[in-house]
This record gives structure tokens, C-alpha cells and sequence, in this order.
């Protein structure tokens, strides 16, 4: 029996060894080597990766401009953030417990909510940061382009247009940002309200509860109540222990 090899074991370095992963991840075939060749592209764009460090600092830096800007037009630091199309989460809670300001705070989450909800159209934001909470509205669309785990590229040359174009970044972090399928259901023209409040510990979640409901249309008699169902999201991020 032989156990289980990596696929760099024996390697002098990752970049000697990119074009056999290169390879690995063009493998067709169907659902027998799905897995093995979705482990290559995550690696080819990983590789493709700045360091972590290098990525808290460009997130950071993109955060401060979204905490200083006043309306919805993006710096040009966050919207290359966006575009790499890096996973943030990550980075999210060892920046969040670092030495920034609330409103830098604030300008973290609602990176983080852009990046999160790429697969769909963002509308507005609202930040409030003596409430610690973000809102956004957003629509559903129809997502195109985007690689399943068992989608076959036939050669190198377009794995690397994936890499390049982002549509492998919508594999690697999949679990990160991705449609449900109970979202399907709610017509692309229903506006959708999001919240997401930064909390201390989560001993003060009761308190901050009133603060959240009160930003969705439905709850304040705004808006009247969907025939579909929940449309709209919540989260509450505990930035610290408790």
C-alpha cells in the first residue's frame, strides 16, 4: 500500500514545480480526479498569492480609505483588494484585535461584506460607527464564469487566464462567498437588506440586538414583509473573548 504523497514532496522549490501542478490542475476525467486537480488550482493560486503579510498590509490600507470616505466610490487600493479577489477572512479577526480605530473597524467589515458578496449586485452602504454596524443592500444575479470544482481546463495556458481573470479565486474560496441555492427562489429585482454589527463579546449581544433590527425596512414597517420568505442576512462578527 502506498500512503499519502505531496505533490511538491522532494522539490527544491514551489515555482520549480509549478508547471507539473500546472498540469495536475488541467486534469479532466470527470468526478475521479475532480479533487485532486481542484488541490492543484488552489495551490497554482496560492503561489500566485502576495504573502499573508503583504495582504494584511494592502487590507488595512484599504480599509482606512473606506473608513475615510464619505460616499460609495471605492479607493483605488480597495478596489485592487477586490479584484485579487484574496480571501480576507483570514486576516479578518487578527486585524480586527490589532490597534485600529472603530471607524477603521467599521471600514474593515464592509470590505470584507464586498468581498463576501461578490456573487451578487451591492447597492448601497451605511456605515454607522458609534453602533459598530454596516448595512447594504443587494440584489441576486445570475453568476457566469465561474469554475465548478470539477470543471476541466485543457491546458496551461488557460489555467492561467483563470488565475489571472479571478475565476480561480472563485474556487479556492468557494465556502467564503457563494449563492446559496435557497437564494434562487428570490427574484433578481427584490432589493435584500444586510447587517452586520462588531461586537465585544458576545455577553453584550442582547443589548446590541434592538441596534440591528432596527436597520431592516421590514422590522421598522418601511417595507412590507416578503411572500418569499427571509431575504434578508445578519451577522454579528465578536472581535473579542467572552
Amino acid at each position: 500500500n502506498v500512503g499519502r504523497v505531496s505533490m511538491v514532496a522532494g522539490a527544491e522549490s514551489l515555482s520549480s514545480i509549478m508547471p507539473v501542478v500546472a498540469d495536475i490542475g488541467s486534469i479532466g476525467g470527470g468526478d475521479s480526479y475532480a479533487e485532486v486537480a481542484l488541490r492543484a488550482r488552489k495551490l497554482l493560486m496560492q503561489a500566485s498569492m502576495p504573502s499573508l503579510d503583504r495582504r494584511k498590509e494592502h487590507i488595512l490600507s484599504a480599509s482606512k480609505d473606506i473608513s475615510e470616505s464619505s460616499g460609495s466610490d471605492l479607493s483605488r487600493e480597495a478596489q485592487n483588494v477586490l479584484a485579487e479577489r484574496s480571501p480576507i477572512a483570514e486576516v479578518l479577526f487578527p486585524i480586527l484585535k490589532s490597534n485600529i480605530s472603530p471607524s477603521v473597524s467599521i471600514g474593515l467589515l464592509e470590505l470584507y461584506l464586498r468581498h463576501l458578496y461578490r456573487p451578487y449586485s451591492l447597492k448601497t452602504f451605511e456605515r454607522d460607527v458609534d453602533k459598530k454596524v454596516v448595512k447594504f443592500s443587494f440584489l441576486n444575479k445570475r453568476e457566469e464564469g465561474v469554475l465548478s470544482s470539477s470543471a476541466s481546463i485543457t491546458s496551461f495556458s488557460e489555467l492561467t487566464r483563470a488565475v489571472s481573470s479571478g475565476s480561480l479565486g472563485q474556487v479556492s474560496d468557494h465556502s467564503e462567498s457563494k449563492i446559496d441555492r435557497k437564494d434562487e427562489q428570490i427574484p433578481s429585482t427584490m432589493e435584500r437588506t444586510g447587517v452586520c454589527m462588531l461586537l465585544n463579546d458576545i455577553n453584550s449581544l442582547n443589548a446590541a440586538m434592538p441596534n440591528a433590527l432596527e436597520k431592516f425596512p421590514q422590522y421598522s414597517g418601511a417595507t412590507s414583509k416578503s411572500d418569499v420568505g427571509a431575504i434578508n442576512v445578519l451577522y454579528f462578527i465578536v472581535a473579542g473573548g467572552g
